[in-house]
């Protein structure tokens, strides 16, 4: 796994400013502010329920209930997958990222998009770990609900959190005009 530093962004490249940009080009940059936000809130969820069980408020039990009543776990049920969680819908929007919208941004994009766009991937992988962590977690304090087992859950969510708030953050200012100025569609 990489060890750069999710949350320093003096470690990370910044996009040049590309001449000849418009306004539409910003349209696909809103879009993927739109699908952040939505990522957001589902993940306010989830931190609002693991506030409300630590507060006494709701039992352990609750955070599954909580996750699988989000509206994103229901729409995805509906689809057919099973499991569902955010961190499965995160990780397959990553997926879409690193398979149809890095790529083309990386062959279509000057060399400071391509900067950008390999420190997005990278910060990509470190994410999915978190992802994996978030999951062991979950299972482990469904299986044996202790406040241990929740605390090592909590923490492993806040830490995500704060991570993909940042990723999303870097990534909507550095890429807001560069997807539409490369016709990058996703």
């Amino acid at each position: 796994m990489a060890t750069i530093n999710l949350l320093d962004d003096n470690t990370r490249p910044r996009a040049p400013k590309l001449e000849g940009a418009a306004p539409h080009h910003q349209v696909p940059g809103e879009q993927l502010k739109m699908i952040h936000r939505y990522h957001l809130s589902q993940m306010s969820e989830v931190r609002r329920a693991l506030h409300e069980i630590e507060a006494g408020v709701l039992k352990q039990t609750a955070l599954s209930e909580t996750i699988a009543n989000l509206h994103m776990h229901k729409t995805m049920r509906m689809f057919g997958n099973l499991c569902g969680q955010e961190c499965e819908i995160l990780n397959a929007h990553h997926n879409i990222e690193s398979q149809m919208l890095f790529p083309v941004l990386h062959d279509r994009g000057n060399d400071g998009i391509k900067k950008v766009v390999e420190r997005l991937m990278a910060e990509h992988e470190i994410i999915h770990h978190y992802l994996q962590e978030l999951e062991f977690h979950n299972t482990a304090n469904q299986q044996n609900p202790t406040m241990e087992s929740f605390n090592a859950l909590k923490n492993t969510f806040l830490t995500l959190e704060k991570i993909i708030r940042s990723h999303f953050k870097y990534e909507e200012t550095e890429l807001e005009v560069a997807i539409g100025f490369y016709g990058v569609e996703f």
